[in-house]
Parts: structure tokens; sequence; C-alpha cells
């Protein structure tokens, strides 16, 4: 498995090359994809995802699917 530098870099070079002279949309593009990356980890689509991580806030870490939250039911 890939490890999560490695595969920043490696999303870094492949969006470089789809806009080899705008940094602000290798930017944007690589957010995403790497957001798309989490969604897929965590067994959400992206939406889904997008809206509980916008309702949970900055800095909270959801449990993936198939795990038990502390004091809480199963996912």
């Amino acid at each position: 498995m890939e490890s999560k530098p490695d595969k920043i870099e490696r999303l870094r070079r492949e969006v470089k090359r789809e806009f080899p002279h705008d940094k602000a949309l290798q930017e944007i593009h690589l957010a995403r994809l790497l957001i798309l990356e989490e969604a897929k980890e965590s067994g959400d689509d992206l939406m889904r995802y997008v809206r509980q991580a916008s309702i949970e806030g900055p800095g909270i870490q959801r449990p993936r699917k198939g795990t038990s939250r502390p004091g809480g039911p199963q996912v």
C-alpha cells in the first residue's frame, strides 16, 4: 500500500501534467483528488463524505465504515 506522502506526491505529479501552467488549478485539483481519496477510504461517496465533514467540522476524524464509535452504535 502506498504511503500518504507518496500518494500526495504521485497525485501532485499527475495534476502538474494536466495543468502545467496554472498553479492555482493544480492546487484546487489536487485538493479535490485528496478529498475523493479520503471519501473512498471511509467507504462513503463524495457528496456524503463532504456533507458529513462540513457538519463535524475541521480536524475531526470519522471512523471507517464497520468500526464502532466510542459510546455509539456501529456505523
